[in-house]
């Protein structure tokens, strides 16, 4: 999942130069910082044992937007409806169309 207005218009890792690399899927993200793009971990971890269709992820970063990357239990790369209404600084829900057990990484 992305943060609204970080999207596939600023490229993905395709070795053309100028877009964002494609990260590792183990909680890290890239972010331009001075010198160029730096991998930035996972400030929370969380982890969805029970299956869930809609995951209540309780981060308490203390601020918005975050970016959240969710992973099924196999370590495959989900995508879930991201509920901005329901977000808070301490909050994010995703929903799923079933329940999934699995993990979200999620920063600022």
């Amino acid at each position: 999942m992305r943060r609204p207005g970080f999207g596939p218009e600023y490229g993905r890792g395709s070795g053309s130069g100028g877009g964002i690399p494609e990260a590792p899927l183990t909680g890290e993200t890239y972010g331009r910082g001075n010198g160029g793009w730096r991998a930035i971990p996972a400030v929370y971890t969380h982890t969805q044992s029970a299956p869930a269709a809609v995951w209540n992820i309780q981060h308490n970063i203390g601020q918005l937007p975050v970016s959240v990357v969710t992973l099924s239990a196999l370590g495959d790369r989900i995508i879930g409806e991201e509920d901005w209404a329901a977000a808070t600084a301490h909050l994010f829900v995703v929903r799923f169309s079933e329940p999934l057990t699995g993990v979200a990484f999620v920063r600022y």
